[in-house]
């Protein structure tokens, strides 16, 4: 069993993280942005401040994905750490191996309704197509979960939801896209987003240009507003509006050519 190794070495993980950070040009600010978290928990990463999270699981796993962003290899920074005064280390030496998950009381339960919802369903199902009656999954739902459904007589039929008709998915794809373009006269952090896909991340160099092919609405967000030149659909577009105080500028295009304030 090896000795555990001294609590200094979160102070070690830390800077190694925030000076990754600065060498890419992005703010503790843009950093949270990208990865939709507070932005104290990643400055009590950089501090090494293990007593601001619940459990050190908690932590390995925050230090995980802020690693991975910053394009470090989180396997060596975890091996840095310390390890349970039980000797246990915080996560398996093996960088190819995953931190055992556990499941809580309230998971469990979680776990025992949704299979005992989808068991319900199926019998539901089961039943009414035995008295020759169609009826809609929705319906089969509402007819349990809803008191007043005591029998096959109360199943009534509804039509599907609105999003499977073709009509709307046939407008959704004519939806125009975004042609955006992007000019640096210095080094800036780049995201582009349509929801919880991301169409771009990365750092450009100074002098680089940048073009991608969005369908709206997207949102961009800019590590460094100054010097940079951002155009929609070939018309420029102004940043001042829409640029904080740390010079991150956050921009919403719901149509062409069109932004607004998030």
């Amino acid at each position: 069993m090896s000795a555990p190794r001294p609590l200094g070495a979160y102070a070690d993980v830390g800077r190694a993280l925030a000076r990754r950070r600065a060498e890419r040009g992005a703010t503790l600010e843009f950093a949270a942005r990208a990865l939709h978290v507070p932005h104290a928990l990643l400055a009590n990463l950089e501090a090494g401040a293990l007593g601001e999270f619940d459990a050190p699981i908690y932590y390995v796993g925050h230090l995980r994905r802020y690693a991975a962003w910053l394009e470090l290899d989180a396997a060596a920074l975890v091996r840095m750490l310390p390890v349970h005064p039980g000797g246990d280390p915080l996560a398996p030496e093996d960088p190819g191996s995953e931190i055992p998950w556990s499941a809580g009381p309230r998971t469990r339960l979680g776990i025992w309704v949704g299979l005992l919802l989808v068991g319900a369903i199926f019998a539901t199902l089961w039943f009414v197509q035995g008295t020759g009656t169609r009826v809609h999954p929705l319906h089969a739902l509402q007819k349990i979960v809803s008191p007043r459904s005591s029998g096959p007589s109360r199943v009534r039929m509804i039509p599907p939801p609105l999003s499977h008709h073709p009509a709307r998915v046939l407008a959704r794809t004519r939806e125009p896209m975004l042609r955006l373009r992007f000019a640096l006269t210095r080094a800036s952090w780049i995201a582009v987003t349509r929801g919880s896909h991301t169409v771009y991340a990365g750092l450009v160099k100074m002098g680089g240009h940048l073009r991608l092919v969005a369908k709206p609405p997207v949102k961009v967000v800019l590590g460094d507003a100054r010097g940079l030149a951002f155009y929609v659909d070939g018309r420029l577009q102004p940043l001042a509006p829409w640029t904080g105080p740390d010079h991150v500028a956050v921009l919403h295009l719901e149509s062409r050519a069109r932004a607004q304030k998030p």
